[in-house]
């Protein structure tokens, strides 16, 4: 095509029946056209085709069929796991109770003025240690981030072998951890620990694990915030309606409005969407540097304004599937779920190490929290179905993480170090897993292949059986991942194909001191 020259072919090392492989082709320059594609192999021409080509940076609009074109970047694909981190005024009650009553304890605010809603005994709990006259906004003063140690927290990120971190600068409460200008001063700013809170950890991101990707949760909705009241209950239609009041909280037990402190009259005599929201959006974008604008609750918006400018920056960034506009979604996000078949869409699996909260909750005892084994299998099982994994953490209000959570994001993270190849960057493949279900799961890499078992496998005479089409060839080489540096590709395996399946006899001794995930992998050398 005119204007453009090829500068590296996109190279397919193995691509079995049934398979399909994306790959990148490197060109100089940029053109629009019609360009002739061919694929070959050893020097034959194997097919040709002509496509339709748009080469260069794409300047999107607000327009929602612009903004559609936008994906998820290559590093969001490659980084895998991530690290939620709930935290704000409401890690002061810190209450959600504990299984089966447990709620989230993000939500006290609501739950207690909502006590229909409440399954925790919120409301009850709110009494005896606060006592009726207590408003949610008297938090504020005891969200001290005393112990706050932003570089101890990345730290811990990166130990743990997260690739990104997810900050809630702004949960539902309306608090902010960031500088939010003359949009409000509910922030941590002006009350609490009168910190920059976000600035922080991003500095420490920057300094000490500049590797680490730097993402921002938003919500869109302020549950409580009058301004927020004409778009309350559902008032207006489409992608702008919303179940949330944006009316005054009223103290369950005094009858009394309670204050929605730091709120101050919008710029302009302009509305939530305009002046607060959409400013507030752009600062995390633009003056904060997030990566990833991670919303919540879609509901009324300015997302397609927003999306425009924030893709139009000179970097890689991503949106996910809750700021109201699914066009502008590069990623979906289930809670506390993940799909049972791999997904073309990326996705995204969030959940707290909590079993059932992502803020802290003081009711759960330590070895209620997720464990190492539960984190690297999930992350595997995720993986193999297209998916990242981020995890949440709920901290304390004195910024200090519970032990239990940091002893076993350490302990996972290095099983994740020792096994990094058969995770990060890798990309899924069609047949996911063995049957239905299983203790089988694949990953594969340009020019490895990677089945990992995330229960122990089952050795009959030395050998283990995979009951799929694997992309295995006679020249192929078989190892033991074991992630212990010393012994790393020491244990070779030889293989056989019987009847549709592979046979593998692995060495008794090759396993021995694993945990949590068994991996082989299959260099390809033909």
């Amino acid at each position: 095509m005119p204007g453009i020259a090829m500068a590296e072919p996109g190279r397919i090392k193995r691509l079995c029946p049934g398979d399909q492989k994306r790959v990148n082709v490197g060109v100089n320059g940029t053109a629009n056209g019609t360009a002739t594609i061919q694929i070959t192999y050893e020097g034959d021409i194997l097919t040709t085709q002509t496509v339709d080509l748009s080469l260069g940076l794409t300047n999107y609009t607000s327009d929602l069929s612009s903004l559609a074109r936008h994906e998820s970047p290559e590093w969001f694909d490659d980084a895998k796991f991530g690290i939620f981190i709930h935290w704000g005024p409401y890690a002061v009650p810190g209450w959600g109770n504990s299984t089966p009553w447990e709620s989230y304890a993000e939500w006290f605010w609501w739950y207690t003025t909502h006590p229909a809603a409440d399954k925790s005994s919120t409301e009850a709990y709110r009494l005896r240690t606060f006592g009726p006259d207590w408003n949610y906004d008297d938090s504020f003063a005891n969200f001290t981030a005393t112990n706050f140690s932003p570089e101890a927290w990345v730290d811990l990120i990166a130990a743990s072998g997260a690739k990104y971190f997810v900050l809630t600068t702004k949960h539902h409460d309306g608090f902010a951890l960031f500088d939010t200008g003359d949009t409000t001063h509910r922030n941590s700013l002006h009350y609490g620990p009168h910190r920059d809170l976000v600035r922080e950890l991003f500095t420490a991101a920057a300094i000490h694990q500049p590797h680490l990707k730097r993402g921002t949760y938003f919500s869109l909705p302020e549950w409580f915030n009058p301004d927020f009241a004409p778009y309350g209950f559902a008032q207006l239609p489409g992608n702008t309606s919303t179940s949330w009041p944006g009316l005054p909280a009223v103290n369950p037990f005094t009858g009394e409005v309670e204050p929605y402190t730091g709120r101050i009259p919008l710029p302009n005599e302009g509305n939530f969407i305009d002046s607060l929201l959409l400013p507030q959006m752009q600062t995390l974008a633009h003056t904060y540097g997030t990566d990833i604008m991670w919303c919540d609750c879609g509901a009324a918006n300015a997302t397609a304004v927003f999306a425009a400018s924030f893709f139009n920056q000179d970097k890689q960034v991503a949106i996910n599937s809750r700021c109201g506009i699914p066009q502008a979604a590069d990623f979906d996000t289930p809670e506390y779920a993940t799909f049972s078949s791999a997904q073309r869409r990326k996705w995204e699996s969030n959940m707290g190490m909590d079993p059932y909260s992502y803020g802290y909750n003081r009711a759960t005892p330590a070895d209620g929290y997720m464990n190492a084994s539960t984190i690297v299998r999930d992350l595997v099982d995720i993986v193999s179905k297209n998916g990242n994994f981020l995890l949440d953490v709920g901290p304390r209000a004195d910024g200090t993480i519970v032990e239990a959570e940091e002893r076993n994001l350490r302990e996972a993270g290095r099983w994740i170090a020792g096994h990094a190849e058969a995770v990060f960057g890798t990309r899924y493949w069609f047949v996911m897993a063995e049957g239905n279900a299983g203790a089988v799961r694949f990953t594969q890499a340009e020019d490895a292949f990677y089945v990992l078992w995330v229960e122990e496998p089952v050795l009959r005479d030395g050998k283990v059986v995979v009951e799929a089409p694997l992309p295995l060839l006679g020249a192929d080489r078989v190892v033991v991942l074991t992630g212990d540096d010393d012994t790393a590709g020491d244990w070779e395996v030889q293989w056989e194909k019987v009847e549709g399946a592979f046979r593998f006899d692995v060495p008794l001794e090759a396993w021995e001191g694993e945990q949590y995930c068994w991996v082989l992998k299959i260099e390809y050398r033909a």
